[in-house]
């Protein structure tokens, strides 16, 4: 099991990464919700491998996405990492 600051290192390792696409630019904004605005990361302790954390990283910047036109950012993200 990893420990937390493993899971919140590779949490924001996956927000970092750049891929060329629009998906840059939302990774960005989820990487400033948490980090800089320091909103709560517990939902991590949910995830138990580092996979588990990059396929919830890409599912989340895809809802935003798919979901932006219809709700904001935070609201977005709040449901996500607390469901």
């Amino acid at each position: 099991m990893l420990a937390f600051s493993k899971k919140q290192a590779i949490f924001f390792e996956c927000l970092k990464f750049k891929n060329g696409s629009y998906g840059d630019t939302i990774r960005e904004d989820i990487l400033y919700y948490f980090d800089n605005l320091e909103n709560d990361t517990e939902f991590l302790n949910k995830f138990q491998s580092e996979d588990d954390i990059e396929q919830f990283t890409n599912m989340l910047v895809s809802k935003i996405i798919l979901n932006e036109h219809q709700d904001g950012l935070d609201d977005i993200i709040t449901y996500y990492c607390n469901y």
